[in-house]
């Protein structure tokens, strides 16, 4: 996933005028798929101890590869978010996860 700043900053300005409260906890999301669970179990297991990720069951997607989605409630600010995104793109190459699908955000009280 290539990770721009200048598209996240305009998302949130985005999500300013369509009135959600950025300067609170959101639900930010983040997914990785690969065809070998034990690489997601790995990178699941290094993002629940080193970045307190809270992770969803690794399931198998509707294309047959494994998907997991992990998740924080937190406030993010633009470049925040930009920074984890390129920390969970290098930690997914250096483990060798196929694909780092990228981020969804969340209303705390929508789930």
């Amino acid at each position: 996933m290539n990770s721009n700043l200048e598209n996240i900053e305009n998302i949130f300005k985005q999500m300013s005028k369509d009135n959600w409260d950025i300067n609170n906890e959101l639900k930010w999301e983040f997914t990785f798929f690969d065809k070998r669970k034990s690489k997601l179990k790995k990178i699941a297991s290094h993002l629940k101890k080193e970045y307190k990720f809270n992770t969803k069951e690794i399931e198998k997607s509707e294309l047959g590869d494994w998907k997991l989605e992990v998740f924080k409630k937190e406030i993010l600010n633009p470049n925040e978010l930009h920074q984890i995104n390129l920390k969970l793109n290098h930690l997914a190459n250096s483990i060798g996860i196929e694909l780092f699908d990228g981020w969804s955000v969340e209303k705390i009280n929508d789930f």
